[in-house]
Protein backbone atom coordinates (compact mmCIF):
# COMPACT_ATOMS: atom_id res chain seq x y z
CA UNK A 1 0.00 0.00 0.00
CA UNK A 2 1.25 3.41 -0.86
CA UNK A 3 2.56 5.98 1.95
CA UNK A 4 0.81 9.01 0.79
CA UNK A 5 2.10 10.79 3.98
CA UNK A 6 5.83 10.26 2.09
CA UNK A 7 7.76 10.64 5.28
CA UNK A 8 11.28 11.66 5.55
CA UNK A 9 13.31 8.74 6.50
CA UNK A 10 14.33 10.96 9.42
CA UNK A 11 11.37 10.66 10.98
CA UNK A 12 12.13 6.63 11.17
CA UNK A 13 15.54 6.46 12.41
CA UNK A 14 14.99 8.98 15.43
CA UNK A 15 17.54 11.32 13.68
CA UNK A 16 15.57 14.16 15.44
CA UNK A 17 15.97 12.81 18.82
CA UNK A 18 17.89 15.26 20.83
CA UNK A 19 19.38 13.42 23.88
CA UNK A 20 19.06 14.21 27.85
CA UNK A 21 15.63 14.92 29.68
CA UNK A 22 13.89 12.30 32.03
CA UNK A 23 10.68 12.45 29.50
CA UNK A 24 12.39 12.06 26.38
CA UNK A 25 11.84 8.19 26.06
CA UNK A 26 8.14 8.03 26.96
CA UNK A 27 7.75 10.92 24.43
CA UNK A 28 9.64 9.12 21.59
CA UNK A 29 8.03 6.44 21.98
CA UNK A 30 4.71 8.04 20.74
CA UNK A 31 6.20 9.95 18.12
CA UNK A 32 7.70 6.77 16.54
CA UNK A 33 4.59 4.87 17.03
CA UNK A 34 2.75 7.13 14.96
CA UNK A 35 5.29 7.49 12.20
CA UNK A 36 5.27 3.66 12.07
CA UNK A 37 1.15 3.98 12.07
CA UNK A 38 1.38 6.78 9.74
CA UNK A 39 4.35 4.31 7.28
CA UNK A 40 1.58 1.67 7.00
CA UNK A 41 -0.63 3.98 5.49
CA UNK A 42 -3.16 4.40 8.09
CA UNK A 43 -4.50 7.49 8.99
CA UNK A 44 -3.54 8.70 12.92
CA UNK A 45 -6.01 10.60 15.23
CA UNK A 46 -4.13 12.35 17.90
CA UNK A 47 -6.03 13.33 20.71
CA UNK A 48 -6.48 12.55 24.56
CA UNK A 49 -9.53 9.91 24.59
CA UNK A 50 -10.07 10.15 21.02
CA UNK A 51 -11.86 7.41 20.12
CA UNK A 52 -11.24 6.79 16.05
CA UNK A 53 -14.39 5.53 15.10
CA UNK A 54 -16.67 7.67 16.77
CA UNK A 55 -15.21 10.77 14.92
CA UNK A 56 -16.03 11.35 11.25
CA UNK A 57 -14.66 9.46 8.79
CA UNK A 58 -12.82 10.97 5.75
CA UNK A 59 -14.21 10.56 2.12
CA UNK A 60 -10.47 10.52 0.37
CA UNK A 61 -8.34 7.63 0.07
CA UNK A 62 -5.07 10.20 0.99
CA UNK A 63 -3.92 8.48 4.52
CA UNK A 64 -3.81 11.68 6.49
CA UNK A 65 -2.94 12.75 10.44
CA UNK A 66 -5.95 14.76 12.15
CA UNK A 67 -4.14 16.95 14.95
CA UNK A 68 -6.14 18.24 18.05
CA UNK A 69 -6.23 22.47 17.45
CA UNK A 70 -8.16 25.52 18.87
CA UNK A 71 -10.80 24.93 21.85
CA UNK A 72 -10.77 28.57 22.70
CA UNK A 73 -14.26 27.60 21.38
CA UNK A 74 -14.72 25.37 24.64
CA UNK A 75 -14.16 21.95 22.32
CA UNK A 76 -10.61 20.99 20.34
CA UNK A 77 -11.44 20.27 16.61
CA UNK A 78 -9.37 18.24 14.31
CA UNK A 79 -7.08 19.70 11.50
CA UNK A 80 -6.74 17.25 8.61
CA UNK A 81 -3.03 17.16 7.77
CA UNK A 82 -0.90 15.25 4.81
CA UNK A 83 3.42 15.16 5.57
CA UNK A 84 3.05 17.90 2.67
CA UNK A 85 0.87 20.47 4.68
CA UNK A 86 2.71 20.39 7.50
CA UNK A 87 6.19 20.86 5.49
CA UNK A 88 4.79 23.57 3.83
CA UNK A 89 4.19 25.26 7.63
CA UNK A 90 7.62 24.61 8.57
CA UNK A 91 9.18 26.36 5.08
CA UNK A 92 7.05 29.65 5.67
CA UNK A 93 8.05 29.35 9.15
CA UNK A 94 11.81 29.17 7.84
CA UNK A 95 11.43 32.38 5.82
CA UNK A 96 11.18 33.79 9.24
CA UNK A 97 13.71 32.59 10.74
CA UNK A 98 16.52 31.60 8.08
CA UNK A 99 17.41 28.22 6.98
CA UNK A 100 19.07 27.13 10.06
CA UNK A 101 18.04 23.88 11.89
CA UNK A 102 15.21 24.40 14.31
CA UNK A 103 15.66 23.06 17.45
CA UNK A 104 13.74 22.62 20.66
CA UNK A 105 12.59 21.82 24.50
CA UNK A 106 9.41 20.41 23.70
CA UNK A 107 6.76 20.87 26.84
CA UNK A 108 3.95 21.24 24.83
CA UNK A 109 1.08 17.88 24.56
CA UNK A 110 2.21 16.33 21.40
CA UNK A 111 -1.42 15.57 20.65
CA UNK A 112 -1.69 19.00 19.85
CA UNK A 113 -0.96 20.92 17.09
CA UNK A 114 1.66 23.32 19.48
CA UNK A 115 3.67 20.20 20.19
CA UNK A 116 3.47 18.01 17.29
CA UNK A 117 4.50 20.56 14.94
CA UNK A 118 8.00 21.08 16.75
CA UNK A 119 8.91 17.22 16.00
CA UNK A 120 7.80 18.08 11.97
CA UNK A 121 10.33 21.08 12.15
CA UNK A 122 12.73 19.19 13.67
CA UNK A 123 12.49 16.48 10.95
CA UNK A 124 11.72 18.92 8.04
CA UNK A 125 15.32 21.37 9.06
CA UNK A 126 17.65 18.49 10.54
CA UNK A 127 17.48 20.04 13.97
CA UNK A 128 16.63 17.64 17.18
CA UNK A 129 14.06 17.86 20.52
CA UNK A 130 14.39 17.13 23.85
CA UNK A 131 10.73 16.72 25.61
CA UNK A 132 10.47 17.92 29.29
CA UNK A 133 7.87 19.38 31.32
CA UNK A 134 7.58 23.32 31.68
CA UNK A 135 8.01 23.44 35.30
CA UNK A 136 11.49 22.25 34.41
CA UNK A 137 12.56 25.34 33.24
CA UNK A 138 11.57 26.93 36.72
CA UNK A 139 14.18 24.88 38.09
CA UNK A 140 17.25 26.98 38.21
CA UNK A 141 19.78 24.61 39.69
CA UNK A 142 18.45 22.24 36.53
CA UNK A 143 20.93 22.12 33.82
CA UNK A 144 18.81 22.14 29.99
CA UNK A 145 20.24 22.33 27.55
CA UNK A 146 18.10 25.30 25.87
CA UNK A 147 21.16 27.05 24.34
CA UNK A 148 20.22 27.81 20.11
CA UNK A 149 16.73 26.02 21.13
CA UNK A 150 12.98 27.18 20.81
CA UNK A 151 10.87 26.47 23.93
Amino acid sequence: MEDALALPDAALRGDWLGKGVAESSESATFCLEIFERLRSARSVWLGKQVNPSSLPQCGSSTHSIFVRTGGTSGKPRFARHTWQTMSSAVRGLRRVLGDGPMSSFCCLPLDHVGGWMQVVRAIETGGDLIFGHYLELTEPERELCLRDRMV
